[in-house]
């Protein structure tokens, strides 16, 4: 099985991005001293807490998968230089055979890799651009922890209390599958077409016709409805949360 390095996760990101955005200029970078919930000013941040690698124990070798292998990822975009960036930190796990203390890196696969890249253009597209994106085909199956190798003990993530069991109801990122919580802005005073004291969700003016019969059943959420002054776009602004099926 090859496992791929971050040069790796580069080239699989360009390649899908200049499908998704082929005028746009993105980078990706590895950071593992990437801070949950600490963002600069105009900074996205999304947690995929469902991810699939490999560990193998540095120690006794003992090898085990997990489904639930955690990457943060903070995003920036400079709409009037058509530039973004990506950055992103893989949490890691220990093995549970033996005395090591050590956290090990996860190995991911083409297809691993694929998934999760897959996963955050959609969180690009939908929180640096205002796009809907339909995440119904991402639904997350919730893996039994017994069968799938994650003990939460021994999960850097659970141990920082990131992944969803460890913290309750997320409220400060985005969880993949059915939207569920609130996105986390670094800027405290973010502009018109970033999310501010209420939810937005940005969609485009093309889409807006059919977007509105879906929203009828979910009028108590519905505050208000104004054009935006930029490319285009329509903004629909909820008191509350986002909801199943938005």
């Amino acid at each position: 099985m090859k496992t791929l390095n971050m040069s790796d996760w580069r080239r699989v990101f360009q390649e899908q991005m200049q499908v998704a955005k082929p005028n746009d200029v993105w980078s990706l970078k590895m950071d593992q001293q990437l801070d949950f919930n600490h963002l600069g000013p105009g900074w996205v941040q999304v947690l995929q807490e469902h991810a699939h690698a490999r560990f193998t124990c540095s120690q006794c070798y003992h090898s085990w998968s997990s489904h639930r292998v955690v990457i943060l990822f903070h995003m920036y975009w400079e709409r009037y230089e058509r530039r973004g960036w990506a950055w992103m930190r893989v949490f890691r796990q220990q093995c549970h055979e033996c005395s090591s203390e050590k956290h090990e890196e996860p190995q991911f696969t083409e297809t691993d890799v694929a998934s999760a890249i897959h996963r955050l253009i959609l969180d690009i597209r939908d929180n640096c651009y205002g796009e809907y994106v339909d995440r119904s085909e991402l639904s997350e199956v919730v893996w039994d922890t017994e069968h799938d190798g994650h003990i939460h003990q021994e999960c850097e993530a659970c141990q920082m209390g990131l992944h969803r069991k460890q913290r309750g109801k997320p409220e400060n990122a985005v969880h993949h599958g059915r939207p569920q919580g609130a996105m986390q802005y670094g800027n405290p005073q973010p502009p018109a077409c970033v999310v501010c004291a209420a939810f937005i969700v940005r969609i485009l003016t093309a889409q807006l016709p059919a977007f509105l019969d879906e929203a009828n059943c979910l009028d108590p959420f519905l505050s208000g409805f104004k054009p935006c002054c930029e490319n285009e776009t329509a903004l629909i602004i909820y008191a509350g949360r986002r909801t199943e099926g938005i």
